[in-house]
């Protein structure tokens, strides 16, 4: 198992047994305290042993709880470890920050393990017969005895069902592996079931008191520059993960802010641009902040993939390492690679921001709520003009929608959803999966049942409510961003994932987060000083990772047609091959888009399973 993930231990490894358990650890030193510390650790005064994926951001607060002196070299283990001493179970509700851990206590035979809130650090396990087992990556546990190397179906029907979402199965990619939920712990006991429990959930969206927008403003300021804080706490220089939007920007912006009279460490920003800059308003916008925030730049020009990482790098990504997921984040696959190679060990990132400060388009139905009907018409008028996903709308047609989300009858609502929705046997008709396939896994009748379950919650839910959905696209987001970091030795870090900051923007005010019909306002006008009108209201979203999709289909045509040939028949149990092959030849005639981005599916998920189905 350690061997398996040797990836994620650049800076050593170690194993600890004692007579009826055993951990390993890969060490990644991505933090100051973690350069001398040594996992797994056993406490000789309790007998407790350790071993940790852990960040702890509210370590003075613990610090001052716990009586632990000399806070500054306290590997983050040990904080963990002294909590679960002082309070058994309860701990994980007393820690903040990005953590995975296992302790176990060879008096009492229990091992208990905790997630964080977010889910920022991965914890997969198995619970079988003989033995409890976990690691940070579900391939990782396939090397154990009796652990099945068959996929689970079920996220395989989501690549060709993406109306079908897969609820509440906590399997990994792989049939035999489970994932812990994010803000959940566990206790494994010899001859006991499992026993979990949920420590912490979103609070019910309400509306925080803020006095003004320059009140809420500043209560952004101060929970998102903690949050970039905890996230500098690394040796040696730091990288971020630079996009011409705002949500990177702002990362940049408060990290600078921090760093202000630190010369010993620099940010280094890793990005994508285009190979004509001028042409790409995200180029142009990058080259902007370097210029203004005085990091230094390492950038990767697309297509040619000239700069720290070539061609021969993006295809050893896509295809030695295929995975369902990770194939589709091969920028910041290259990302990563690239500052690997420079040395990092932690790259900052803001992947979860357009999640995190997503407020619903409907938003100016909190107003006609309210009674506020010119508010809300100048709202609309605004978001014609300025609202990234509204824009070009008619502010008529925008008021209408909007008056239909404050006021329409619930039954109408159902209908109107239904009717847009379409039927359940049209959806799975128009898919590439096979009958026999489908009729399995009763995709009609779980598709159905989800439905039902969505008609439920829009009912219930308020008008601008987030929450649980939002945690669980936060949760994909990490989690694939994690691992393709892991593969070149590095740890993302997402200060728009900070539990802080995601309750912050749960509870604002939707006035204080999308204004004149500017989403992300408060963002936006956080860091006026530093960021050019160009970058801080931009409208578009464009975003160059499709570039890499592209150029790697182009060099690798050879290869494709190979599999399309000779492999087709991997996935036969799942799609139905004539299908696919009339897609391979609409990419292959013509570069179809969208029929190039289901080749590249089929192709990612026939080496997945050749790779995972192959381990010794």
């Amino acid at each position: 198992m350690r061997d398996a993930m040797a990836h994620r231990g650049p800076d050593g490894s170690n194993i600890w047994v004692d007579a009826s358990a055993g951990m390993g650890q890969l060490m990644l030193c991505s933090t100051p305290e973690s350069l001398h510390e040594t996992l797994p650790w056993q406490d000789p005064e309790s007998g407790l042993a350790i071993t940790a994926d852990a960040r702890i951001d509210n370590r003075e607060e613990l610090a001052a709880a716990l009586g632990i002196s000399g806070v500054q070299p306290v590997p983050d283990s040990r904080f963990i470890l002294e909590a679960y001493k002082r309070w058994g179970e309860a701990c994980v509700e007393r820690l903040l920050g990005a953590f995975a851990f296992a302790v176990w206590s060879s008096r009492e035979r229990r091992m208990f393990c905790g997630r964080d809130q977010m889910g920022a650090a991965p914890f997969c396990y198995v619970d079988g017969d003989r033995f409890f087992a976990f690691a940070s990556e579900p391939e990782a546990l396939l090397h154990l005895p009796g652990i099945s190397r068959e996929p689970n179906e079920n996220l395989i029907a989501t690549i060709f069902l993406p109306a079908f979402e897969n609820r509440h199965d906590e399997r990994t990619w792989q049939r035999d592996v489970s994932a812990l939920t994010p803000a959940h712990a566990l206790v494994a006991e010899p001859s006991m079931p499992l026993r979990k429990r949920r420590y912490w959930a979103p609070a019910a969206t309400g509306d925080a008191p803020y006095s003004s927008q320059a009140e809420c403003q500043e209560r952004f300021l101060q929970l998102f520059g903690q949050a970039v804080a905890c996230r500098l706490r690394a040796p040696g220089h730091l990288a971020t993960m630079m996009s011409g939007g705002v949500d990177s920007a702002g990362i940049a912006v408060m990290a600078q802010r921090l760093l202000a009279g630190q010369s010993a460490r620099q940010l280094h920003a890793y990005s994508a641009v285009d190979d004509d800059r001028e042409a790409s308003i995200e180029s142009r916008s990058i080259v902007s902040m370097v210029d203004r925030l005085g990091v230094v730049p390492h950038q990767v020009a697309v297509p040619s993939l000239s700069g720290p990482v070539g061609v021969d790098d993006l295809v050893d990504a896509a295809w030695r390492h295929a995975h369902p997921v990770d194939n589709m984040l091969l920028l910041p696959a290259m990302m990563c690679l690239a500052a690997s190679r420079d040395g990092n060990r932690v790259m900052l990132e803001g992947a979860s921001g357009d999640v995190t400060m997503k407020l619903p388009d409907r938003y100016p139905a909190v107003f006609l709520r309210r009674g506020q009907f010119i508010r809300a018409w100048k709202e609309c008028a605004a978001a014609s003009r300025n609202h990234v996903y509204l824009r070009g709308s008619s502010p008529l047609r925008l008021y209408a929608q909007n008056a239909w989300r404050a006021f329409a009858p619930p039954a109408l609502r159902l209908a109107r959803l239904r009717a847009k929705r379409g039927d359940v046997a049209a959806v799975i008709g128009a898919s590439l999966l096979q009958p026999a396939f489908v009729e399995r896994l009763q995709l009609a009748e779980r598709l159905q049942e989800q439905y039902r379950d969505d008609e439920g919650a829009m009912l219930a839910a308020p008008l601008h409510s987030r929450g649980e959905r939002s945690l669980l696209y936060i949760l994909w987001g990490l989690a694939g961003y994690g691992r393709v970091a892991a593969r070149y030795g590095v740890e993302v870090r997402d200060p728009w994932a900070d539990l802080r900051v995601f309750e912050f923007f749960a509870r604002a005010p939707a006035e204080h987060l999308v204004r004149s019909g500017w989403t992300k306002y408060v963002a936006r006008t956080a860091f006026l000083a530093e960021l050019e009108p160009g970058v801080l209201w931009r409208r578009d979203k464009e975003h160059l990772g499709w570039q890499f999709t592209r150029r790697l289909m182009h060099e690798s045509r050879g290869l494709i047609e190979r599999l399309m040939r000779d492999s087709l028949c991997t996935l036969q149990e799942y799609v139905r091959p004539g299908a696919c092959r009339a897609l391979y030849d609409r990419w292959a005639a013509a570069e179809d888009g969208a029929a190039r981005d289901a080749v590249f599916e089929l192709v990612t998920l026939m080496l997945w399973l050749q790779r995972t189905k192959s381990l010794s």
